[in-house]
């Protein structure tokens, strides 16, 4: 088991432990999502590196599918996290999802610059981005839930937006401006 593989499974482990005690869960679980928020960034970076890497032949092409499918279910166990405690501890932090595709979507390099921007002025907004070009079944059943049918698309607070949103009516519907 290489360490991406059991990062994931101390994660499904500790999310079904704090299932167990909601009780005493809030603090645990705000606690959790800090701790693993490093984690979820060095894989983000090392996606990202790969994905923009002029010199892709210093990379398997499994090798890079294996990190991002791994990143894809820690994040949505991070997701999974974020949700409970929204539904647990009333934490209102606005949530977005974010659904592209780098191989066929002409908007969303765009869409994510414009979430890059969004994401710098309101730090406080939690962004999900999920590939769905990774052929992996918990991504399609998360589109399939929020009824997404096209890239880009977003999962603003519970509420799907297929297509391409502009800087102004993504922080419309995280803010209601």
């Amino acid at each position: 088991m290489d360490a991406l593989d059991e990062e994931r499974n101390i994660q499904e482990t500790n999310r079904l432990l704090l299932t167990l005690f909601e009780d005493d869960s809030c603090v645990l679980l705000q606690e959790y999502m800090n701790e693993i928020a490093p984690n979820l960034e060095k894989l983000a970076w090392r996606t990202d590196y790969y994905e923009r890497s002029a010199d892709r032949k210093r990379f398997s092409e499994e090798e890079y599918v294996k990190i991002k499918k791994n990143y894809m279910l820690l994040l949505v166990n991070y997701w999974l996290i974020a949700k409970k405690l929204e539904s647990t501890c009333g934490d209102n932090t606005p949530k977005l999802i974010y659904f592209y595709s780098n191989k066929k979507c002409d908007d969303c390099k765009a869409q994510g610059i414009i979430l890059d921007s969004v994401k710098k002025e309101h730090e406080e907004i939690m962004v999900f981005s999920m590939d769905k070009d990774i052929d992996l079944s918990t991504i399609r059943l998360i589109a399939g839930i929020y009824n997404v049918t096209e890239v880009p698309s977003l999962v603003i607070n519970d509420e799907t937006y297929n297509g391409f949103m502009n800087k102004k009516e993504v922080e419309e519907a995280l803010f209601g401006k």
